[in-house]
């Protein structure tokens, strides 16, 4: 009987979807301010909870044809991804996060290897998200402003020490 199940164990691993049944549920935070940065942070919470009670597992996540592992929290089963891309990079709309175990990651990266289409590959589960863009850019930035008080403050002190000089 042992064997049996111990069997049956290996071939649903070997199957792959160590999750079976899931459940996410995720909360997701993008920046929008351009003014204080040049950059866009993307971050991506989720709760993952698996019907088969499987937990722990590393997760890698693929955006836009690019490859980033998957932290877990130490409690429970709370996983995070975050990156950053260049504000005029990243596009307003819907970003589309395809999620792999370690079975499906090394499939995804030998057909990125090989140039193949990724899109049939069939993930974990995917999240999807809206970004609703970057404010506009400012034609005077904060670095501008600073430097024009600068030598403003340079000028006042430089006129005063000429009056108290003469």
């Amino acid at each position: 009987m042992k064997i049996f199940v111990l069997i049956i164990a290996c071939v649903a691993l070997v199957q792959g979807n160590i999750c079976g049944r899931h459940t996410v549920t995720e909360e997701t935070y993008t920046t929008t301010e351009r003014r204080l940065s040049d950059d866009t942070a993307f971050i991506v919470k989720f709760k993952l909870q698996c019907s088969s009670g499987a937990q722990g597992f590393p997760l890698f996540a693929e955006v836009g044809g690019k490859i980033y592992p998957v932290t877990k929290s130490p409690e429970q089963n709370i996983y995070q991804l975050s990156w950053v891309t260049e504000s005029s990079n990243a596009a307003s709309g819907t970003y589309k996060l395809r999620l792999f175990d370690d079975d499906g990651m090394n499939v995804l990266r030998k057909a990125m290897r090989n140039e193949e289409d990724t899109s049939g590959l069939s993930s974990l589960f995917d999240i999807e998200f809206n970004h609703p863009g970057n404010t506009r850019d400012l034609w005077l930035t904060s670095e501008v402003v600073g430097i024009f008080v600068a030598v403003l403050i340079y000028y006042a002190v430089c006129r005063l020490r000429s009056e108290v000089m003469d």
